[in-house]
């Protein structure tokens, strides 16, 4: 059987009612679009699919014209995506100024195409970032006003209108992350003072919360080697400002809130834009001033109405600081954690998790951006951490966040950029945490010295890992039946190419350990499987590794595995 479907008879007699009044071009393409009566087959006109043929509208003569008035070249071929992928660091064929300019002279022109296409924002990121030196006057200038006009712009916008997309919208992260990159600039093209005010307006803002972060890490990036003397008035101010709203956190205990006074600790704390308060111009006329602001206490507190404030003040820090006033900072926060996370009972929710993740992130940075005599007092402080069990406070809770703290120096290893990626200081701290977890017999840590991490199913190589063979091999060999797991997924995994084709026999010296039966099948096949077909000629040459692979394949094949079955079959058919 098969249905046959009509034509809606009143639909089309509303279109048509349309069509007697369209007189407006573009409302005629509009009717055109939504009326199949008016397609047609055309054939394709893309070179290279000539034999094609397609159904679209068939407009008239004048639409026909208005649609081919957007011609591609007025669309800014230097637009939105290259921009995105550059800001974002990105592999990019074309990353030069020669193309950056041509993308300014697309958005200097008085028609440069769809507005959600153009990246102004981002194209001045770039222009102050990667290629000051090479930007000529005219450019420097119209990199100056794009920032400071989208960024005081962003100060009058309510950030509660989640309705209002402007054809910037993509821009704001990079606006953010410019501003402190004004400057860069020379004092003859800018006003200190006024780029100081905006900064600081900006910081006292509630501003849209992710743009807020691009701002808080372009001036933990670039602002503290600028100007370390305003830098460091801001960091102040958010203490002042956190002074200011500690009051609201003594009002009443949260959990006698009612409905309607939950708003008001769930809205972000700071100042409106409105707010205009004698307060307020006296805090900014003294972050602005070239002297030091003076604070009562620097101690950091996890509090209801304050944390978000907290959570800035920890991004705004250089995880390369050496100020001492940092560091004692930094280590308050680690203390303030542990005591909260103390205080937790077992099912307890945990109020404070952006927290603690915000410091989680910040944390490993630091530890691996220290000197290697203070990164290892602080990190066998963590360690050290994990074998105390005190009374009445939850010691699961303070070891988890170790945990996630020491894993997240993996994550951050990873994702650092290469050009500075501080791989000896890692190696450095991982040194330290095989080391003593061999003093303690803590087991507990091993799977981190493995590096798990969750990677990628398809990932086979790490270069973190080169030359570090004779590091794992040793450790794998004595220790790695405890995790064996663990130690198979790191040797299928990131650990493949650098640690194959030995590291066969470093998984059948495990599988001849008594905790050998807590070994998952379909890890070790996913071993085995890769090992044959990226290293089987290795292995069908070396008679010990041959061995050792067979002991494998056999233990597989106790458990009925088919794959390692089919594999051995292939071995024994080789030889």
């Amino acid at each position: 059987m098969f249905s046959y479907q009509t034509l809606n008879e009143k639909l089309f007699e509303l279109i048509d009612a349309m069509w007697e009044t369209a007189t407006e071009v573009y409302w005629r393409k509009a009717l055109f679009d939504m009326d199949a009566r008016k397609w047609d087959w055309k054939p394709v006109e893309i070179p290279g699919y000539e034999n094609y043929v397609q159904i679209v509208p068939d407009y008239d003569a004048e639409v026909i014209a208005a649609v081919n008035s957007y011609k591609p070249k007025e669309l800014p071929n230097i637009g939105l995506v290259w921009a995105s992928n550059v800001f974002e660091g990105k592999p990019v064929d074309d990353r030069t100024y020669d193309t950056w300019k041509k993308g300014f002279e697309q958005l200097s022109k008085p028609s440069n195409g769809l507005g959600f296409m153009k990246a102004p924002g981002i194209m001045t990121c770039i222009g102050l970032r990667d290629y000051l030196d090479q930007l000529q006057p005219n450019e420097r200038e119209w990199c100056r006003d794009q920032i400071i006009g989208q960024a005081a712009g962003m100060l009058t916008r309510d950030p509660h209108d989640i309705f209002s997309i402007d054809s910037l919208h993509f821009d704001k992260n990079a606006v953010m992350y410019t501003v402190p990159l004004i400057f860069k600039l020379s004092n003859a093209e800018i006003s200190e003072s006024d780029v100081k005010t905006l900064i600081i307006k900006l910081l006292l803002s509630n501003i849209d919360t992710e743009p807020r972060q691009y701002l808080l890490l372009s001036i933990s990036e670039n602002l503290w080697h600028t100007k370390p003397q305003f830098a460091l008035n801001c960091w102040v101010a958010l203490f002042k400002l956190m002074d200011k709203e500690r009051p609201k956190n003594q009002k009443r205990d949260l959990k006698d809130l009612e409905d309607e006074d939950w708003e008001e600790y769930e809205t972000q704390p700071t100042l409106r834009q409105n707010d205009n308060s004698e307060w307020k111009k006296t805090l900014i006329s003294e972050v602005i001033s070239d002297t030091e602001i003076k604070v009562d206490t620097l101690s950091p507190r996890l509090e209801y109405h304050t944390c978000w404030l907290l959570d800035d003040a920890v991004r705004m820090l250089p995880v390369n600081t050496a100020l001492d006033l940092h560091s004692d900072f930094v280590a308050a926060v680690v203390a303030v954690h542990f005591e909260s996370l103390g205080r937790l009972r077992e099912h307890d929710r945990d109020d404070f998790q952006e927290s603690r993740e915000v410091f989680k992130l910040f944390y490993a940075r630091y530890l691996l951006s220290r000197s290697n005599g203070e990164a290892e007092k602080l990190f066998k402080q963590l360690l050290n951490r994990t074998l105390i069990q005190v009374e009445n406070v939850n010691n699961v809770k303070i070891i988890d966040y170790i945990y996630a703290i020491i894993k997240q120096i993996i994550s951050a290893i990873n994702t650092w950029p290469s050009l500075t990626q501080p791989s000896e200081k890692f190696w450095f701290l991982w040194t330290e945490l095989r080391d003593w977890i061999l003093e303690t017999q803590r087991a507990y840590l091993i799977p981190l010295l493995l590096l798990e991490l969750g990677w990628n199913e398809n990932c086979e190589d790490w270069h973190v890992l080169e030359g570090r063979k004779s590091f794992y091999k040793e450790f794998i060999l004595k220790y790695g039946f405890n995790h064996i797991n663990v130690a198979i997924d790191l040797l299928s995994g990131v650990g493949f190419k650098t640690f194959m084709p030995e590291a066969v026999a470093w998984v059948a010296s495990m599988l001849t350990s008594n905790l050998a039966h807590k070994t998952k099948t379909v890890r070790l096949e996913k071993f085995v499987h890769r090992a044959f077909f990226r290293c089987g000629k290795e292995i069908k040459s070396g008679k010990l590794l041959t061995q050792n692979f067979l002991f494998v394949l056999d233990f597989l094949i106790e458990r009925g595995s088919p794959k390692a079955y089919i594999l051995k079959e292939e071995m024994l058919r080789y030889k």
